[in-house]
């Protein structure tokens, strides 16, 4: 009888202590979930938390990365009623550690470790240590600062957003916004579209009619004043962007899509044709050479970003009378060019040198793109999403892509059925795509992620056709971008679009808060959809909704 209890009284044992460790563990497994957008590669936290109220102190050593970081940390804690103190002395309980360490191995890599009354972040650059910030100020706005350990790191190091300000000017103060809500969300690269047929939008002080006439007109309105960003404005928007761990990359758009340029500057002007009369640079004038070179050596000089990229696409629009043009007819005969095609590739060529001179890689879009052709160093945007061969053989060549398709990825694609303003092509880009890609356009483009080598990173483009003002900008950028920062950022296998959305709950809130009309996905009724542009009618007049 005794050894029959025994028996009994140790299954008990057992099965009370398999119940025990399966709570544990759905506990642990609560606890690992952190409202961090985008999510990191490995979390270990518990469900104690950090007492936020008593942390006092910011502690960075002697580095300049860690004290940049430590002011971006002390600015938004303070928009929080959170006041720390900056020391370079390591301090006891109450002290947030900012440190550059060569343990944390990658260029964007973090570590962050959370305790009851401090918190470590380590990372081996300034990026890293900012993106660490960045995911800590995002739990504490949760007020759920759980203690335990992340460790994390991009998928893609290109992580991009294209903000197109020829065909509609945002101006300073928005952009800035902007730059700082894909800060938050680790957007590391702001592709600024600053020329266009619209409108020439930076100053070149070498060529003042860039601005004085060239600057005149938008999208909607020919005649809207002149808009541009002086050099000064110019600086201050790339440091803003720096210390929130963002390069700016200019765009000065050649041969094609210059007409902004051509009204100021006609001499420099290619032979166009009825519909696009001044549509391009023209590649047979030598004084076109030295006129972009004198205009890039200005825009290097203001951009410290390795990038630069020159355009080269729709050329096509311009160039049918190339052919009648003296100076591209004595050009074609000097080099035995054969057709308008060829003339591109001799100016993109040369105009590639150029830009390699002035130590920057070139980036241009996928127009550029002829099999066995491409320079060593140029970087190519691949946004035609169904040329799907070119990418096939790009990605066969090992060229650096950073894919910026137009399904999913370009944001004046309409986000929902019921809107009414914005493009199509077998329907629009609803957020889920944007979040989905790139792994789910695999089959689709016929590769495979071993095929992905080369490929940088991807790219959310917001032209500007449709944003004739901030609001418009706001809706179509948010919350796909933010989408999009997490496809950047999350390795495919740890996405989930469940998460993200409830993830988002917090984001939306912090949208809120800086009074940003978004697409709210969880009630599309929500915020309204503001009216599209309607062509020579003053912009800041239309599409305005109240809150």
């Amino acid at each position: 009888m005794q050894k029959s209890y025994s028996k009994h009284t140790f299954m008990r044992k057992i099965i009370a202590t398999c119940c025990f460790l399966l709570t544990c563990h759905t506990l642990y497994m609560t606890a690992q979930e952190v409202s961090i957008i985008p999510y990191p590669q490995k979390v270990e936290v518990s469900q104690k938390l950090c007492n936020i109220k008593k942390l006092k102190s910011i502690h960075t050593g002697e580095t300049t990365e860690g004290k940049e970081a430590a002011l971006l940390l002390q600015e938004k804690m303070k928009e929080m009623e959170l006041t720390l103190d900056l020391t370079t002395e390591k301090r006891g309980k109450g002290c947030i550690e900012l440190l550059l360490t060569d343990k944390v191995a990658g260029k964007e890599a973090y570590r962050m470790e959370v305790k009851k009354n401090n918190v470590r972040i380590e990372a081996s650059t300034h990026s890293g240590l900012v993106y660490g910030v960045q995911s800590l100020l995002q739990e504490i706005k949760s007020d759920s600062l759980k203690c335990g350990i992340i460790e994390d790191e991009p998928r893609f190091e290109w992580r991009g957003y294209l903000l197109d300000e020829s065909r509609h000017f945002v101006g300073e103060k928005k952009v800035k916004q902007i730059l700082d809500i894909l800060g938050t969300y680790k957007v590391n690269r702001f592709h600024w579209h600053l020329t266009d047929q619209p409108g020439w939008r930076i100053e070149i002080k070498a060529y003042p009619k860039l601005t004085e006439i060239g600057a005149i007109g938008n999208h909607t309105n020919s005649n809207a004043p002149a808009a541009f960003y002086t050099q000064e404005q110019i600086r201050d928007i790339v440091n803003y962007a720096a210390q929130r761990g963002i390069q700016v990359v200019p765009e000065i758009d050649m041969p094609g899509h210059a007409g902004a340029s051509n009204r100021a500057y006609p001499e420099f002007q290619a032979l166009g044709n009825e519909q696009h009369p001044d549509f391009c640079f023209n590649p047979g004038n030598e004084g076109t050479y030295t006129y972009l070179t004198n205009i890039l050596k200005e825009v290097t000089q203001l951009f410290p970003s390795p990038y630069l990229h020159i355009g080269g696409d729709e050329v096509h629009f311009g160039n049918s009378n190339w052919d009648k043009d003296e100076h591209i007819k004595r050009l074609m005969t000097a080099h035995n060019l054969k057709n308008a095609r060829e003339v591109e590739e001799y100016f993109l060529e040369r105009m590639e040198g150029v830009v390699e001179k002035m130590g920057k890689k070139t980036m241009t879009w996928d127009d550029t793109y002829e099999e066995g052709k491409n320079p060593e160093n140029n970087i190519i945007t691949w946004w035609r999403h169904d040329k799907t061969d070119k990418l096939q053989k790009m990605l066969k060549e090992g060229i650096p892509l950073v894919l910026c398709p137009r399904k999913p990825l370009y944001l004046d694609f309409v986000q929902h059925d019921s809107h009414q303003y914005g493009r199509r092509w077998d329907g629009g880009c609803p957020t889920e795509d944007v979040y989905a890609f790139p792994e789910s356009m695999y089959e689709k483009w016929g590769v495979s992620e071993e095929d992905m080598k080369s490929v940088l990173g991807i790219q959310g483009n917001m032209w500007g056709e449709t944003t004739q003002n901030a609001q418009r900008v706001e809706f179509m950028t948010f919350p796909r971008i933010i989408a999009m920062a997490e496809a950047g950022w999350t390795r495919a296998e740890q996405k989930s679009y469940d998460s993200f959305q409830k993830r988002m709950n917090q984001a939306y809130d912090y949208l809120d808060k800086e009074g940003i009309w978004y697409f709210d996905t969880r009630n599309p009724d929500a915020h309204a959809e503001p009216d599209g542009p309607k062509k020579d009618e003053d912009p800041e007049k239309i599409g305005k909704k109240k809150k």
